[in-house]
């Protein structure tokens, strides 16, 4: 329950500083990846790729204070293929807090798709959250 409400507050404090002037809400994506893993190593690019590109989010290093961060760690399957572990958390001062986690295998031909898919599946997580805060702001706020 503490994580809970530490999620859910640090996430108010996100939301309350976009209302606060318009800008993109910050997402750091940290890689983990063995060397040789070229696969993996595209998947990162790719996923960075898509944070840039986006008109929402905007990249920044994981020395910000407070963020969303996407971590991605990975192990090469083969010289085609990787399979890796996507962590979303918000991190401020204070540490992190887990929001959620999936795994994937991905082969080199699925590189661009996968890295939409994650990518889709961080901003969806990150909305409900935002907007369920916001719920409860304005709940609250009418009481």
């Amino acid at each position: 329950m503490k994580n809970i409400v530490r999620i859910a507050f640090t996430a108010f404090a996100l939301t309350a500083s976009l209302l606060a002037q318009p800008r993109k809400l910050p997402v750091s994506v940290s890689c983990s990846t063995e060397d040789k893993d070229y696969v993996a190593k595209r998947l990162c690019s790719s996923l960075q790729d898509q944070v840039m590109r986006s008109p929402r989010y905007q990249l920044v290093s994981d020395n910000d204070d407070l963020h969303w961060e996407i971590s991605f760690a990975s192990a090469a399957v083969s010289t085609a293929a990787t399979a890796s572990s996507t962590v979303l958390a918000i991190k401020d001062d204070k540490g992190q807090e887990l929001v959620d986690h999936w795994a994937t295998i991905t082969g080199s031909k699925q590189v661009e798709s996968q890295a939409e898919d994650m990518f889709a599946a961080v901003d969806e997580k990150i909305m409900a959250i935002i907007r369920a805060v916001s719920s409860s702001k304005s709940q609250v706020t009418e009481q």
